[in-house]
Formats: C-alpha cells, sequence, structure tokens
C-alpha cells in the first residue's frame, strides 16, 4: 500500500486563510479532473479522505476509492457508501451519482476550509440521521446556503474582513451547493434528450479554475 506524503485535511489547522483554503481547493479540483476523466465518480470527498502536504505547496492527494462510482458498473444505493454531510441532495433517492455530486462534495469540504465546521447540514450535531433530515429539508426548499454561509461568517473568529475574499467564497460555495445538479458548474447539452458520452464531459473545469475564489490562491 502506498502512503500519501502529508495529512488528511481534518487535521489542517481550521479556519483558513481564504488565499490559502483557494489554493488547496485549485489543486482538489486538478485532482478530481483526473478522476473524471477516467468515468469515476469518488463519492465521498470528506477531509479525513483529501491528504494535503503543507511541506509541499499543500500538494493533494485523493484516498479511499473503496465507495467509488464507475458509470458503467452495476447501480447501487450511494446514501450506504458515502458520509452523511458529503452527500448530494439527489442521492437522498438513491439515484446513481454522476461528477455532480463530487462538486456538491468540493462545497462542502470549501465551507469546512474556511469556516472549520462539517459543512451548512448537522454543523451542531454528529449524528448522521439529523444530517440527513437537514439535507432532505434543504432539497425541499426549505432552508438556504446563502442564509448559512452569511451566519458562519459572522461567527467567524478571526472574521475574513476583505468583502472581496467573502463574496467569493461565497458565490463559488453557492454554485457548488445548486438544489439541481444542472446548476453545478456543468456543461450545457445541445437539448433535453442530449447525454454525455462520458463523464469527463460532464463538469467545466475551466469555468471552476475561472472562478474569482480560486483566483485568490497566491500561487
Amino acid at each position: 500500500m502506498l502512503r500519501a506524503p502529508g495529512i488528511p485535511a481534518v487535521r489542517l489547522p481550521r479556519p483558513l486563510p481564504p488565499p490559502r483554503a483557494a489554493g488547496i481547493i485549485r489543486r482538489l479540483v486538478d485532482a478530481l479532473y483526473q478522476v473524471h476523466q477516467v468515468d469515476v465518480v469518488h463519492a465521498d470527498l470528506t477531509l479525513r479522505n483529501v491528504i494535503v502536504d503543507p511541506a509541499n505547496a499543500d500538494a493533494v492527494c485523493v484516498v479511499d476509492f473503496g465507495g467509488c462510482f464507475l458509470r458503467h458498473h452495476p447501480h447501487r444505493d450511494p446514501s450506504f457508501t458515502t458520509s452523511a454531510h458529503v452527500l448530494a441532495p439527489e442521492l437522498l433517492s438513491g439515484v446513481q451519482p454522476d461528477p455532480s455530486a463530487d462538486i456538491w462534495a468540493l462545497g462542502i469540504f470549501t465551507w469546512a476550509l474556511l469556516f472549520g465546521g462539517p459543512g451548512p447540514f448537522g454543523a451542531s450535531t454528529a449524528s448522521g440521521a439529523a444530517v440527513l433530515d437537514e439535507l432532505d429539508a434543504f432539497a425541499r426548499g426549505n432552508t438556504s446556503v446563502h442564509s448559512a454561509f452569511h451566519a458562519a461568517a459572522r461567527q467567524l473568529d478571526p472574521p475574513i474582513t476583505s468583502q472581496q475574499q467573502l463574496h467569493a467564497a461565497h458565490t463559488f460555495i453557492a454554485t457548488c451547493l445548486e438544489r439541481d445538479p444542472k446548476d453545478r458548474f456543468r456543461r450545457e447539452l445541445p437539448n433535453d434528450h442530449a447525454i454525455f458520452p462520458t463523464w469527463a464531459h460532464v463538469i467545466d473545469y475551466d469555468r471552476i479554475k475561472a472562478h474569482p475564489f480560486l483566483q485568490l490562491s497566491a500561487d
């Protein structure tokens, strides 16, 4: 078994300054691009499953593909293998995830780097059932990521003083956490009947990397 140099992201001294968080997320986007290129969805992108190497410019390595999904393999219920706090809302119904589910988890991951908590769903509880209840309420339109973001920002110590950085982080996370997976940095299909030829074509990675939040990275 190979061991990636560094530490699990859960051991980073969170909350992180936005420029450092943006650099880690940019590297993680590059890693997800490589994963999706081979028609794989990780489906459990948690802080424990991403290794960050502070001694090597915060290089990242995604680990633990035991619960991943392959596009042409038999379907299974993702709720059995995906951690509750990174489970995309469409997966509550047991559908097979596509790369949009990893982008949802990327938004949760970004939130955790910036605010230190596990994310906007279940931040006050470790109960998986309670997290799923909150996620279901969000999926039904009963809660808002925007209000949760502003509440978390107000409680942050030290605060993010740059309104530019705060706005960039807000819009990036909000796009990753759109209810409809089609709104999570997805490429557009020519019509309602078209399908993506491979999972490599689902996400617009260039659009992600051009987002103002990722431009905060110092390198």
